[in-house]
């Protein structure tokens, strides 16, 4: 290997080992709670091929334990929620949040890119098994334009889930028409909120 590389290498690691380090990246669960890691070390690693990223067992068990691993870093990590960011210069990451209810709650995977958004929802109980849930029905286009707005003409529309802040399950859609893709602003936001058994939708003005 060149000198150089290895001191590029050397260089980023000591930076990632610095914001790692300063980050509150280990989790304070409220007695009687699984924390969101414990959660993050059950569950597949399929959501991170969305990213186009590596991702494997070994690179878990680092984040986990040391808070890096060769191409992700820990960004956040709390009781609830917790961030895996990529350390190239396309900004990836994956997010996982839990929603708590009284008998279990459900448990939100969130894979981002400059692009997209794709999400995968986890049901589990007070035993704490794991089991993939079907997400919420997907809003019409209509849900994303006030009554003064319609939608434009011809135009249809691609729903992603993500997960806004890290926390608030949100709508972004997509248009297009038989040209390509069409730039709509919409004048309404689709959230859903969590009631400690499952989601309600909510449609509120705004982009």
């Amino acid at each position: 290997m060149a000198v150089g590389s290895s001191f590029v290498s050397a260089a980023r690691l000591l930076c990632l080992l610095a914001t790692v380090f300063f980050a509150p990246h280990h989790a304070f669960a409220v007695e009687g709670q699984v924390p969101a890691e414990d959660f993050f070390r059950k569950l597949p690693l399929d959501i991170f091929e969305n990213t186009g990223e590596r991702f494997t067992d070994t690179d878990k068990e680092l984040l986990l334990v040391k808070g890096y691993s060769p191409t992700w870093h820990l960004a956040y990590n709390d009781a609830d929620t917790l961030v895996v960011s990529a350390l190239d210069a396309v900004r990836s990451e994956v997010i996982l949040h839990l929603f708590r209810g009284p008998n279990g709650g459900m448990a939100v995977l969130n894979a981002r890119t400059q692009d997209s958004c794709a999400c995968e929802f986890w049901r589990w109980d007070a035993s704490g098994g794991l089991v993939p849930e079907a997400p919420p029905e997907l809003p019409p286009m209509t849900d994303f334009f006030t009554a003064d707005t319609p939608p434009p003409a011809g135009a249809q529309v691609e729903v992603f889930f993500c997960l806004t802040d890290y926390r608030e399950l949100e709508a972004k859609p997509r248009f297009w028409n038989a040209d390509g893709p069409v730039e709509v602003t919409p004048t309404a936001r689709v959230r859903w909120t969590w009631n400690g058994a499952g989601f309600t939708k909510v449609v509120m003005p705004g982009s």
